[in-house]
């Protein structure tokens, strides 16, 4: 007779795999992208020290309650709250996490796709990629097209949807052993060619330099705290 046993829960393979896991989740584009010009804009070194605090008291604390949560209910987020209180009002908010996650899905997936398509073109045509003065011409065509975008798109989708299809240990623990560490030689590199280049120095004034009158403006939080929930 089959047995009516649920099948376990898969489980991480080592604490590594998890961190960097947990690493590749909390590391965005927003903080590659959207970090320096938010912090230069709201204080320089205020805005960061702030950002650092709200990171430490609110996302931190946030994210080990979210551990703890998953770690005790076995679940997913939607129906983990439910199983540690079923009798709670408050056994459904766990699909405020899946509601999120689908609202980024509405933008996340076209700039992976751009940068997708970036990572073909200096592959496949670093001499193309490099042409001086040609990036902005070249974005410009690239999404004016309409069915590129959509291509470039579809394809990191698709990616996505095979390494979670291959489950934790098989699919996201391994992708995130490879891509985790190419991420930071990539911004290691990135962060050493940005400091060979001309206004080096005025970009990392620009960044680091405080504006404590900053401190003064309610947008300044607001831009920090923002920042941390990205």
């Amino acid at each position: 007779m089959a047995s009516t046993q649920p099948a376990a829960p898969e489980q991480w393979r080592s604490q590594t795999g998890f961190v960097l896991a947990a690493l590749g989740a909390a590391v965005g584009l927003g903080n590659v992208w959207r970090f320096s010009y938010v912090a230069g804009e709201n204080g320089g070194g205020a805005f960061i020290l702030v950002y650092a605090a709200l990171v430490l008291l609110v996302g931190y604390p946030l994210l080990l309650a979210e551990f703890a949560v998953g770690r005790s209910a076995q679940s997913e987020s939607a129906a983990a709250y439910g199983r540690l209180a079923p009798g709670s009002r408050w056994r459904g908010i766990g699909l405020l996490g899946v509601l999120a996650a689908l609202a980024i899905l509405f933008y996340y997936p076209v700039v992976a796709g751009w940068a997708l398509k970036y990572l073909a073109l200096y592959a496949f045509d670093p001499a193309e990629a490099a042409r001086p003065g040609a990036a902005p011409e070249r974005f410009q065509s690239f999404i004016a097209e309409p069915l590129q975008p959509l291509l470039w798109m579809g394809a990191m989708l698709a990616a996505t949807v095979a390494i979670v299809w291959m489950g934790i240990a098989r699919g996201i623990e391994r992708a995130s052993a490879l891509l985790m560490p190419a991420l930071a030689v990539i911004l290691l590199l990135l962060a050493g060619y940005g400091l060979s280049l001309e206004g080096a120095g005025q970009a990392l004034a620009f960044l680091f330099r405080p504006d404590w009158d900053a401190l003064a403006r309610p947008q300044l939080y607001l831009a920090a705290i923002g920042q941390a929930f990205f």
